[in-house]
């Protein structure tokens, strides 16, 4: 049985958002991105699968907030 989500999956990619948009997705390492997080790697790449994952995630929860405002 997996364990529960020990994090808020929006404070996640609204952390991911700022950070790329500051720094660049390109520019921006793994690390940092753990770092900002607080989630461990392991935790990072099962709940997005990569980087790439988490910009995916972190464009979604982006046009969701702007879908919601109109």
């Amino acid at each position: 049985m997996a364990r529960p989500q020990q994090y808020d999956r929006s404070i996640v990619t609204d952390s991911a958002m700022h950070l790329f948009w500051h720094k660049g997705y390109y520019t921006t390492p793994v690390s940092e991105i753990i770092k900002i997080t607080g989630l461990q790697a392991v935790s990072l790449y099962s709940a997005f699968g990569s980087k790439e994952g988490l910009l995916l995630a972190m464009l979604n929860h982006y046009t969701d907030q702007l879908a919601s405002r109109t």
